[in-house]
């Protein structure tokens, strides 16, 4: 059968059997294979619109791994792959008009126009890997918790310090931690305390290893990372994704600052009352502080 005249069930492929097939598959992958399928996992809308090269050329590997990885998936080709894709995004109206460059070329536009395009591509492929069932866990778990505790490093840092004092200011018992320090407030984690890690790629294994010790003492895991296949997520009682594409070398997380304050959101919609009386007391406090 030519991949141009698929089938309507074989175009109309659903997310969740593709995310399904990636999952059943991944581990039994090598390193740079794991590059691919996770390009495949995270930037569904974006692969629509590539060639095979340019994936294998934005995930270091060659465009016969790609073409390999599409089979050992279950698809015919790459294109094959691509066109089913792209039947599902347009059967759920998915937002498929964008691409990383300009047809025309990227030089065409200007330098933030580029900027401006990627940042939308990150906060619309961020919310539609995250539903309001993954927000509701995620502010029950903080609501119920004992102690709120907060670990991000080096870029992640600037999502934890948002997280923490909006958690604090909101409900109170949450701490800030990092890596130099951790060890003790670690010692002192039990069943009922969360821990809210911010870990993106490149993973650290540091900040890894203290949510594997808190987890392995009881706490409960709320994760902020960038797929359901990286090492956080594997460990997680309840995760939170975005993606962090940049035009430049830097990684971008305004769409992990914009999950978080939808975090934040739902605790106040979750916990309206308690939140008020927390507000009006630290408010009085402020007032008095500044009299």
């Amino acid at each position: 059968m030519n991949d141009e005249k698929l089938s309507t069930e074989e175009k109309y492929l659903t997310a969740e059997s593709f995310q399904e097939r990636i999952r059943s598959l991944y581990d039994q992958l090598t390193p740079a294979q794991q590059k691919v399928v996770l390009l495949f996992r995270k930037k569904w809308e974006q692969i629509c619109m590539m060639t095979a090269k340019e994936v294998g050329q934005k995930a270091g590997v060659s465009e016969a791994t790609v073409q390999r990885i599409a089979v050992c998936l279950g698809f015919k080709s790459f294109r094959s792959m691509k066109m089913q894709m792209r039947g599902s995004l347009l059967k759920n109206r998915a937002v498929v008009n964008f691409k990383l460059k300009d047809e025309q070329g990227a030089d065409k536009a200007s330098w933030l126009d580029e900027h401006v395009g990627m940042e939308v591509a990150n906060l619309m492929q961020t919310f539609r890997l995250n539903g309001d069932e993954a927000f509701r866990r995620g502010a029950g778990l903080l609501i119920r918790a004992g102690r709120i505790w907060v670990l991000g490093s080096k870029m992640g840092s600037g999502v934890s310090a948002y997280l923490s004092f909006a958690l604090n200011y909101l409900i109170g018992k949450t701490v800030l931690l990092n890596l130099s320090d951790c060890a003790e407030y670690l010692s002192s984690m039990d069943e009922k305390d969360a821990l809210v890690v911010v870990g993106f790629q490149r993973y650290s294994r540091s900040t890894l290893k203290a949510a594997e010790i808190a987890k392995g003492r009881g706490a409960k895991l709320l994760v902020f990372t960038d797929c359901d296949l990286s090492p956080f997520a594997k460990i997680s009682d309840a995760a939170l994704y975005a993606l962090t594409d940049s035009a430049i070398f830097l990684d971008s997380y305004s769409a992990a600052l914009s999950v978080a304050h939808a975090l934040i959101a739902m605790v106040v919609r979750l916990d309206r009352q308690n939140i008020r009386i927390r507000i009006e007391n630290t408010e009085e406090v402020y007032r008095n502080l500044n009299q």
